[in-house]
């Protein structure tokens, strides 16, 4: 985790990922278990939450979803989210370049996402980088972006930005998981 990264980028706090693809599955672990050590191995989940994505917005990197065990639920509306049982959301996930064009209102799905209190990521892997950012300044509470895409740093490296207390819990998730798997 790094201050000056969050300081770079004018973010409450960064993290330098494996990638975007990992952060995507970082920040999910983040949503769903935080940093309570017993829900962190409980991980991947069995299906019990959800993270919402705008049905305009499919991206080929849901399986970094579902690799924490989250079910990937396609919205038309944001109106959609109330007809859901909130508690079983982990997060909404929004593809930066597809924002624009989407049907769904960013602006009513972030404050429907703060009335709710669910996280709402934005992948910005394939989006230019702007400062200041324009996702966090305007209510998303985390960002994915790829290392090798336009700041030309390694093709195998993302960060993650936004929320001090979810960015922590991603880098402690991903270091337990990393454990585990060294043993």
């Amino acid at each position: 985790m790094d201050e000056n990264l969050a300081a770079l980028t004018g973010a409450e706090w960064g993290l330098v990922t494996a990638g975007s693809a990992a952060a995507v599955s970082q920040v999910v672990a983040a949503c769903v278990a935080g940093n309570d050590p017993e829900k962190m191995l409980k991980l991947p989940l069995r299906g019990e939450k959800m993270v919402v994505v705008a049905a305009d917005q499919r991206m080929a990197y849901e399986h970094a979803i579902r690799a924490v065990g989250c079910m990937v639920l396609p919205i038309g509306r944001a109106a959609d989210l109330d007809q859901l049982p909130i508690a079983k959301i982990a997060a909404i996930c929004l593809v930066a370049a597809d924002i624009p064009k989407s049907v769904l209102s960013f602006d009513q799905l972030a404050l429907r996402s703060k009335q709710l209190g669910i996280p709402l990521i934005v992948d910005g892997a394939g989006a230019v980088p702007r400062f200041p950012n324009i996702w966090l300044q305007n209510g998303a509470d985390l960002l994915i972006r790829s290392g090798g895409k336009y700041i030309s740093g390694p093709q195998s490296t993302g960060f993650l930005l936004g929320s001090e207390r979810l960015c922590r819990a991603a880098y402690l998730n991903d270091l337990l998981a990393n454990r585990l798997v060294g043993q």
